[in-house]
């Protein structure tokens, strides 16, 4: 079912059709299965047997030695390499080492139950490019194992939208897939290399909505890498049953689309869209900038980083690499970081002759 779209974006279009349940998958931490030496020490120590937080200490090893797994904590080893001690093998443990393991231990084993309360997405779904806020890149299932995987089978492939675009077009080159999938609520939501969006049905993979402002029919190569981008972020009200998805792309615009129906809000920022290009304080060459990661959500924020043409730059003047955050509803701007401190900020008499006026690039990508 095809939807023309307003006149804000040049031959933009949205199609969708109904969507369908989704099976049940399965995955684990690579190299903590279970039977592997690293699965105890990093998964049953943190979230026991059943991979929930919990406080229990690890027992079985004598008081006096204490064994490392060959992946290992980085401060607690460079005090161990300071020692000459070797990772993987027993350390005896020193005076030294008796205070600081329990130290470290605390804060592990704190630092687990502080990500596991900031994660709050359904067990086999996946909200953000680390699967939650929380960033834990983790999912609880279990479906799939050491003993099944060599079984699995393809269930179903995608041609990305922007396949079908090159094909027409030997000007426009689309780069690698770079987009990390998400799924929620059944449907896979991606980007592709032209800053597309499509939300598949993740039972069959078939197209339940895509979204192409068709950037490419009025845009040359963007800068920096030309044409990719990493994908979209995925934002859920705890309130009510809005669903968002956000795109930051090569024509310089944050979007919110609807997470079920593709459709844009009329009433995020002007006309749709968020000018990124606007809000800098300071003038910049938008032929210089663009956007390909995936925004960080924070609650109801959106943030945005950016990315700086910083290479084969001769010039002393270059665009700043500034934080702006985003209300995910109406799209007005909330903060802005600057990267180079400015006007009476502190650090700022450290640039020199004022260069902080005109100095750029410092900039973030997600």
């Amino acid at each position: 079912m095809h939807h023309s779209r307003e006149r804000a974006f040049v031959g933009e279009h949205v199609q969708y059709s109904a969507a369908q349940p989704v099976p049940r998958l399965g995955a684990r931490h690579r190299g903590t299965r279970p039977g592997q030496p690293g699965f105890r020490t990093h998964v049953v120590a943190c979230h026991g047997a059943s991979a929930r937080p919990r406080t229990a200490a690890v027992g079985g090893t004598p008081p006096h030695r204490l064994r490392f797994p060959p992946r290992y904590d980085r401060p607690l080893f460079r005090h161990l390499r300071r020692a000459g001690k070797r990772p993987g093998r027993d350390v005896p443990m020193t005076q030294s080492l008796q205070r600081l393991v329990p130290l470290a231990a605390a804060v592990v084993l704190t630092g687990c139950g502080s990500a596991w309360a900031q994660t709050s997405v359904p067990d086999g779904e996946w909200h953000a490019i680390g699967r939650d806020a929380a960033n834990t890149k983790y999912s609880p299932l279990d479906q799939i194992d050491a003993d099944n995987f060599t079984d699995l089978a393809i269930a179903w492939r995608w041609t990305s939208l922007s396949t079908a675009v090159a094909e027409a077009n030997e000007r426009i080159r689309p780069s690698q897939f770079k987009s990390v999938p998400l799924m929620a609520g059944g449907l896979v939501y991606v980007s592709t290399a032209l800053g597309q969006v499509a939300a598949l049905d993740a039972g069959s993979g078939e197209p339940v909505w895509t979204y192409d402002p068709q950037i490419y029919a009025y845009l040359d190569r963007p800068p920096n890498m030309g044409w990719h981008h990493r994908g979209v972020s995925y934002w859920k009200d705890s309130q009510s049953d809005d669903a968002r998805i956000f795109i930051a792309s090569h024509d310089k615009r944050l979007v919110a689309l609807n997470a079920r129906t593709g459709r844009r809000y009329p009433d995020f920022g002007t006309g749709g869209y968020v000018d990124l290009t606007a809000g800098f304080e300071r003038e910049i060459d938008a032929s210089r900038m663009t956007w390909s990661s995936p925004v960080a959500i924070a609650g109801d924020t959106v943030i945005v980083g950016s990315i700086v043409q910083d290479t084969f730059i001769t010039r002393r003047e270059a665009n700043p690499g500034h934080v702006r955050a985003y209300d995910v509803r109406t799209g007005e701007m909330k903060w802005i970081f600057h990267t180079i401190p400015q006007g009476d900020e502190f650090g700022v008499d450290s640039w020199q002759n004022e260069s902080w006026r005109y100095s750029g690039h410092s900039n973030v990508w997600s």
